[in-house]
C-alpha cells in the first residue's frame, strides 16, 4: 500500500508536532503529539492554530501509529522530504531494540511532490492529502 507522509514539528530540530498519513485509496491516519518544548514563534503562528486535533501523549501515539500501519500487508511510504520519513522512523522505535515490525515497509522521498496545493498548508493532514494528488498527477492517476 502506498502512503504518503507529511509531519509538522516544531522547527528543524524540534520535536514532533503532528502526522499525517493517506493511503492512495483515501484511509487516513492524523494525529498531534504533545510537544514537550516551548514551541518556537514561527510554529505558534503557522502550526498550532491550525491542528484541529488535541494533542495525545507519544506513547499512545506510537500505538495509534503501529495499529494504523499494521493493517496493511506491504507499506511504501512516500514523502517529500527526508525529514519527515526520519520522523516516521523515529516513530516505529519503542525502546531500546524494540520497534514497530511493519515488514515489509519501503521509503521513498520524491522532491517533486508537492504540499502546494493544500487546503491548509502547514496542517499535516492536508499536506500529506496535497502530495497524494500531486503523486497521482505525476504518475497519471485519476
Amino acid at each position: 500500500m502506498r502512503i504518503f507522509l507529511d509531519c509538522e514539528f516544531n522547527e528543524q530540530e524540534g520535536g514532533l508536532i503532528s502526522m499525517g498519513l493517506i493511503t492512495e485509496e483515501g484511509g487516513e491516519f492524523y494525529e498531534v503529539v504533545e510537544c514537550p518544548e516551548a514551541i518556537t514563534p514561527w510554529v505558534k503562528e503557522n502550526v498550532m492554530p491550525i491542528l484541529n486535533k488535541a494533542p495525545i501523549p507519544y506513547l499512545e501515539f506510537q500505538k495509534k501509529l503501529k495499529a494504523f500501519l499494521s493493517i496493511f500487508p506491504k507499506v511504501d511510504i512516500i514523502a517529500d522530504y527526508p525529514d519527515d520519513i526520519a520522523r516516521l522512523c523515529k516513530a516505529m522505535i519503542q525502546g531500546p531494540g524494540e520497534w514497530m515490525m511493519i515488514q515489509p515497509i519501503t521509503f521513498e522521498i520524491d522532491d517533486r511532490l508537492s504540499a502546494k496545493g493544500s487546503v491548509l498548508k502547514h496542517n499535516a493532514i492536508s499536506d500529506a492529502r496535497a502530495l497524494r494528488e500531486s503523486w497521482f498527477k505525476i504518475h497519471g492517476y485519476k
